[in-house]
């Protein structure tokens, strides 16, 4: 649920996305209510994602620090190194990100 509303267009994360502070808020709040059952790595990586798509300069770094946290604990979790690249490909550095 919490992808849909992050992105509705099923569109890449380093793409232009239609994601409105609406939807970021909406995902926050059932980020939250799987937070309170216990944090794990998939909600994480929710969070990184709602920073990413939040489209500021500091939130999109914040999400690069989290993925790479997650990668340096576990490097076979491919969803960090999805979070990783998106993070710099959105900050432009895609060079880097690809």
């Amino acid at each position: 649920m919490i992808e849909i509303y992050l992105n509705p267009d099923n569109e890449p994360m380093w793409m232009e996305r239609s994601t409105t502070q609406e939807n970021i808020r909406a995902a926050e709040v059932l980020l939250g209510e799987l937070n309170s059952k216990g944090q794990t790595l998939r909600s994480a990586i929710y969070h990184c994602m709602i920073l990413i798509c939040t489209n500021t300069r500091a939130s999109i770094l914040r999400a690069s620090e989290v993925a790479n946290e997650i990668y340096n604990q576990n490097p076979t979790f491919v969803p960090a190194i999805i979070m990783m690249a998106s993070g710099n490909i959105a900050e432009n550095t895609g060079d880097s990100g690809r």
